[in-house]
């Protein structure tokens, strides 16, 4: 899976794009840290319309790649290091995008089998 990274996009589209990749989990990003003392917030953005250039500090445009058996620690640390993005990645619930559990940075992204449609099950 490739996200693209650029000031302008939505931060509900990259959360959308990785969701549908990645089923089990979904990605947050943390508020931008404050201007004064530089220090993270570490407070997850909770308006997902926000673009990505409001909520980091290196304002560089690229493609950033996710292949299974990454890491999310190098996820993060990629993210962080060339644009200055701050993210947890959460597991979701079958019922509900909210719930969820952190994710550790040890754990790694695995391609995931299409979900087979509830369609060809048959009752008797």
């Amino acid at each position: 899976m490739k996200l693209e990274i650029y000031d302008t996009r939505k931060i509900n589209e990259i959360q959308e794009e990785f969701s549908a990749h990645f089923r089990r989990y979904r990605i947050e990003f943390y508020e931008k840290p404050d201007k004064n003392s530089g220090q993270s917030l570490k407070q997850l953005v909770r308006v997902i319309s926000k673009t990505i250039g409001e909520c980091r500090t290196k304002h560089n445009s690229g493609t950033v790649s996710i292949i299974s058996g990454m890491s999310i620690g190098e996820l993060k640390q990629n993210l962080e290091t060339n644009y200055g993005l701050e993210i947890a990645i959460l597991t979701r619930s079958e019922y509900s995008n909210m719930d969820g559990k952190w994710v550790s940075d040890q754990d790694t992204f695995e391609e995931e089998p299409e979900k087979k449609s509830s369609s060809s099950l048959k009752f008797e």
